[in-house]
């Protein structure tokens, strides 16, 4: 996570740490490096909201050592498609005020069980930006898909198949 070499210092020295929750919201982080957090192996919760990342500024093995990771909240940052390599065994996925785009096929494919909340309300999603494998991964286990506020016509493909989803906001789309 380049920032300013203070910010820097202060990470490298809580990321030995045996600390479950990391609150680095309303910062300038534009990237997360794969090394910056391979030491916080006990954390449970990462909030990165209100910053200026963007899903191609993530290292593809920044999440790889944050296997007890639950919740991850990514949002009012600079995303604009639904990041890949998300962490394994997350629950809880905040994406909420970005311009997301698009929700790439297979993107939860990895996750073991998988997601039971996806937030993803204030966004720029349209049905074209939802394929038909956008959810694979979550079919059993997704409870909570908000996805009010976005550019919807109609209900997303792949939503029928989440067996477990109990609430579909849908609300302020253009859904006729």
């Amino acid at each position: 996570i380049p920032l300013n070499p203070l910010t820097t210092q202060i990470l490298k020295v809580f990321c030995g740490l045996y600390f479950q929750t990391l609150h680095l919201s309303d910062n300038r982080i534009e990237e997360v490096h794969e090394r910056i957090l391979n030491k916080t192996v006990n954390l449970r919760f990462l909030d990165l909201s209100y910053n200026k990342i963007r899903e191609d500024r993530i290292a593809p093995r920044a999440w790889i050592h944050l296997l007890k990771l639950e919740s991850l909240d990514l949002s009012h940052n600079k995303l604009v498609h639904v990041p890949s390599f998300l962490p394994v065994g997350l629950k809880q996925l905040h994406l909420h005020h970005n311009q997301i785009e698009r929700i790439p096929g297979y993107v939860f494919g990895h996750m073991k069980p998988g997601l039971d909340l996806l937030h993803l309300s204030h966004n720029k999603l349209s049905n074209d930006g939802i394929d038909n494998v956008s959810f694979l991964g979550l079919y059993n286990t997704l409870t909570e898909l908000l996805l009010d506020h976005n550019q919807l016509r109609s209900i997303p493909r792949g939503v029928l198949k989440l067996k477990s989803l109990q609430l579909l906001r849908l609300n302020h789309n253009v859904i006729r």
